[in-house]
């Protein structure tokens, strides 16, 4: 058993509520994880130590995403972007507010979404950008649309869902996904739609579910 805590009661979510965290690490040393999934009101983010099973960090903190890269760092979501690191322990990595955050599989590179940050605990939601960055700084990209739930097809490729204005508003948020889903290229900072063919496309999704 690596902790223990009093789940409560549950509780409802939105679109842009925080989001259940649970990552081991690629040489299976460490296992990120957040009180979230277990406890709506969970405000912590735990790194462990899977040799002794020690907790090695806890920040507050409820996430939207998180991913591990290269030396054993974590890097996650939580307003601002944060990194764990077993030599530097949590620090601030970048500032703007994120949610979300998904790595390439090389490595090399940061994706996730921003909103647009009022001050230090707030922020507006209704229009979601896309924004990637390079490991360790240096070269960013942004998708000039709304967008959202960006991922790493290959290790410069990024497809994400573009964004419109919702006619639903209220915990499903201003803007919701077009069905058109986009690829941005990284090699040639291109940005186009992705074309499928007849019964491939993703459908749209349904937001807002009870929890607990």
């Amino acid at each position: 058993m690596l902790y223990t805590l009093d789940t409560g009661p549950g509780g409802l979510e939105g679109r842009w509520g925080p989001r259940g965290l649970l990552a081991f690490s690629p040489d299976r040393r460490y296992l990120a994880i957040s009180d979230f999934p277990f406890y709506i009101y969970g405000e912590n983010v735990r790194i462990f130590s899977l040799a002794d099973q020690r907790q090695k960090a806890v920040t507050k903190g409820t996430p939207t995403g998180g991913t591990w890269i290269a030396n054993d760092r974590f890097v996650w979501a939580s307003g601002s972007l944060m990194q764990w690191s077993p030599s530097t322990g949590v620090t601030l990595l970048r500032s703007e507010y994120w949610y979300g955050v998904t790595g390439s599989g090389d490595g090399h590179w940061l994706a996730g979404m921003l909103f647009a940050k009022l001050d230090a605990n707030s922020y507006d939601n209704s229009k979601p950008r896309g924004l990637i960055v390079a490991v360790g700084g240096g070269t960013t990209f942004q998708p000039t649309g709304l967008a959202s739930s960006p991922g790493f097809v290959t290790p410069t490729v990024v497809w994400y869902a573009e964004e419109g204005p919702s006619t639903e508003g209220g915990l499903a948020g201003d803007t919701s996904p077009t069905g058109v889903i986009r690829a941005f290229n990284l090699a040639s900072a291109s940005d186009q739609a992705v074309r499928f063919v007849a019964g491939e496309a993703p459908t749209q999704f349904q937001c807002c579910a009870p929890r607990g």
